[in-house]
């Protein structure tokens, strides 16, 4: 949610409507408020606090919690406040590889439930949006909710996304669905019509919901590098995900790190970041190594996962692990170099399959970076790895995007 006191001054006829978005920002910011902490926290006068409750609370978007406690020197006791963080319900609807994940969400960005439905590789998006329209109409009535209850759905797919037109342009996951494919409008086609939906790249919705975990990071520029069914990121600046003019921004794992590797990735072009440290790649290289056999690798076999390297560098001092994970940041260390060359950002936040990566790959990661002179000191280059589960974050970041959309609603404070 966007703050909403940041905003520039605004001309006497938009008053009403600034002040009544910083009166239900500030209820919405906490779980209980009394009409004094509102005037203190948005410095607006407690007549027009007033004014503003009252029409809050005949919409119900604000319910009354009847009266607290008076003060040690007595008086009238002041009501108390809260959001109704029921008034509306988004669905954000979550396409990772080979799983369709949808999940209730409500204005406090709360996940109410949540079902999963995979599918094949080659599944048309035709038959996944029937899936989640049977999805949805379970929610509903397992929650005992109506349509009219739902205010947006969000979608959050990899590929690029434009979400001003709602067209998926291509997504190197599901060739087989073609390009430009209108997704907001095959979405709405079963959906009620009041019902708006959005869709976003799923690195820029992972990164948006580092800031439902630190609001420090309003302050700050960062980009979160999304590992998982391929590699890309999400550029934040200040509590803004910024998309380029193309929206192909933060499509870093197609940038070209080795232009003299043979493979052929899915986007077309040779020597992409993302392709060379695929788990496919790191297990070509594992067992065709002369020494394979010799390596607490080799018992995992053809089971062998991201982990597994990564523990044997950190807990077995493995001959093999550590070469590979050598091999790996040094990939990493050219790609986080050009992203600090062209965007510059205070910190790096990494997700997915590479938050769990260990010391060791945080080490040799950071030895790489300090190679770079024309950063200002050592450790300069802030990395932190947030390891909490992708879909969780995808589902957040879509959902505070809704809701961001929502508290902008113009008719709300009429």
């Amino acid at each position: 949610m966007r703050d909403i006191q940041s905003e520039s001054a605004a001309m006497p006829k938009d008053l009403k409507l600034v002040n009544r978005m910083k009166i239900l920002s500030a209820i919405a910011q906490s779980e209980r408020v009394m009409l004094n902490e509102i005037a203190e926290t948005t410095g607006i006068s407690r007549q027009t606090i007033v004014k503003a409750l009252e029409s809050f609370v005949e919409q119900g978007l604000v319910v009354s919690l009847g009266k607290g406690s008076s003060t040690s020197v007595g008086g009238k006791k002041p009501e108390i406040f809260s959001f109704n963080k029921n008034y509306k319900y988004n669905i954000c609807v979550r396409l990772e590889n080979r799983v369709l994940i949808v999940a209730l969400t409500n204005l406090k960005n709360e996940i109410l439930s949540v079902r999963r439905k995979p599918h094949g590789q080659n599944e048309p998006l035709e038959n996944i949006i029937w899936d989640f329209k049977t999805i949805y109409a379970d929610i509903l009535s397992e929650k005992q909710i109506s349509n009219d209850d739902i205010y947006m759905v969000g979608i959050c797919m990899g590929g690029i996304t434009d979400a001003e037109t709602g067209i998926l342009r291509y997504n190197s996951l599901y060739p087989n669905w073609g390009r430009k494919i209108p997704v907001v409008d095959m979405f709405r086609s079963i959906l009620p019509e009041h019902v708006d939906v959005i869709v976003g790249n799923d690195a820029k919705m992972t990164g948006f919901a580092e800031l439902y975990y630190n609001k420090e990071l309003y302050e700050n520029s960062y980009v979160a590098l999304y590992t998982l069914d391929g590699i890309s990121a999400g550029f934040i600046d200040h509590g803004r995900i910024i998309m380029g003019s193309h929206a192909m921004l933060g499509e870093v794992g197609h940038m070209t790190l080795d232009p003299d590797d043979p493979e052929i990735c899915q986007c077309g072009s040779c020597g992409c970041f993302e392709r060379l440290v695929s788990i496919d790649r790191l297990y070509s290289r594992i067992i065709n190594h002369r020494a394979y056999e010799r390596s607490v690798l080799y018992r995992h076999g053809s089971n062998l996962t991201l982990d597994d390297i990564f523990n044997a560098a950190d807990n077995d001092a493995d001959f093999l692990a550590m070469e590979i994970v050598e091999y790996i940041t040094k990939y990493f260390g050219m790609a986080i170099r050009n992203i600090m060359i062209n965007i510059d950002p205070e910190l790096i936040i990494i997700q997915g399959m590479y938050a769990d990566a260990g010391k060791y790959f945080d080490h040799t990661l950071k030895k790489n970076l300090n190679r770079f002179k024309y950063l200002p000191q050592n450790d300069s280059v802030k990395i932190f790895y947030d390891n909490r589960e992708v879909w969780h974050l995808a589902v957040l970041g879509t959902s505070m995007c809704m809701i961001e959309r929502f508290m902008n609603n113009e008719s709300l404070y009429k």
